[in-house]
């Protein structure tokens, strides 16, 4: 990514913690969630994605598309969340 010495790997990984974090999603439980929170993720993946990619194509950096997608993210989980099954009712 723009400006950075780290794997896009890492930025990666990076985000999915992001992700989950904001949607309240354990670490390692992705494969095992029902549809509507895969959709969840889906979207703020996208959301995400969006921030990046309007951060680099103006010239910012890395750092601040991070910024700019973790604020995005967040204000969707904010909204989306409530709506979501608590994931102990959806094992």
């Amino acid at each position: 990514l723009n400006g950075s010495s780290v794997p896009e790997s890492t930025h990666h990984s990076n985000l999915e913690r992001m992700i989950n974090a904001a949607l309240g999603i354990p670490t390692g439980s992705r494969k095992a969630l029902p549809p509507s929170i895969r959709s969840a993720i889906a979207v703020a993946e996208r959301i995400a994605s969006v921030a990046y990619e309007k951060a680099l194509t103006t010239g910012q950096d890395h750092k601040a598309g991070y910024r700019e997608a973790k604020a995005g993210v967040l204000r969707y989980a904010e909204t989306v969340t409530p709506t979501l099954p608590r994931l102990e009712d959806a094992a």
